[in-house]
């Protein structure tokens, strides 16, 4: 896609990007608020791992900016009636400590959540997308994958990468089943994405069955969230 420099910068560009990716494979945008209850964050601090920016509502409810995007669409997305999932994009805010300085930022993400019957092959094809959704950075990429569970799970998760191969014969994979990551949140896969040149990770996410039924929902789900404001250019923009 052309697009004039002097309409979008290259992070806006690049997220537009991913947008139009996201549609194609079948996900719709969901908006959210940028404000919920505190109780929501507070209550699953250890998922986002982050401080929390607080005020007082008109009726005197405690409030929070929103620190992360996944534990808004759990707590309001559900698959429609007749529907296995919900498949939903999302390019929103959220508001976290961030640098060197640890000061508050207002930072950009794009990401899908898949919410409902969510089971290997669905798996497997969040990974083929979160692999194109790297790839758009430009650069060499690689995918970390590694998981959350029981020995049952690490059985899934080999099943999984296996298909995902087949998906993508190309894609950059590290795998490191081995030594199971501990999460009261996630379960089953996780990942992160990286790009050569860049100080950190561009992209996370994974299986969070565990979150869903935290939240008394009887679903399985499956998400990752691309940091579109950490672009900075590449092969990939026309």
């Amino acid at each position: 896609m052309n697009i004039p420099d002097d309409i979008l910068t290259p992070a806006e560009a690049f997220a537009l990007r991913l947008r139009e990716l996201f549609a194609r494979r079948g996900y719709t945008r969901y908006e959210m608020n940028k404000f919920e209850e505190y109780d929501l964050y507070a209550n699953n601090r250890k998922f986002f791992g982050g401080d929390i920016i607080t005020f007082t509502g008109a009726g005197g409810r405690l409030m929070a900016l929103r620190p992360d995007v996944t534990l808004s669409v759990v707590k309001n997305v559900v698959p429609e009636d007749g529907k296995r999932f919900a498949r939903v994009y999302y390019h929103e805010s959220v508001y976290r400590r961030a640098g060197l300085s640890r000061e508050f930022r207002e930072l950009k993400q794009c990401g899908v959540e898949c919410i409902g019957g969510v089971g290997e092959a669905e798996t497997a094809n969040l990974l083929a997308l979160a692999w194109e959704s790297l790839t758009l950075f430009g650069g060499r990429c690689v995918l970390d994958v590694s998981h959350a569970g029981s020995a049952k799970k690490r059985d899934e998760s080999d099943r999984i990468i296996a298909r995902f191969k087949e998906l993508c014969p190309e894609a950059d994979i590290r795998v490191d089943l081995d030594v199971p990551q501990d999460s009261d949140y996630y379960n089953g896969i996780i990942f992160k994405g990286y790009v050569e040149g860049y100080p950190s990770e561009v992209l996370s996410g994974g299986r969070y069955d565990k979150l869903m039924k935290k939240f008394g929902k009887p679903y399985t789900a499956a998400g990752f969230a691309v940091y579109a404001d950490m672009y900075r250019g590449g092969d990939s923009i026309d």
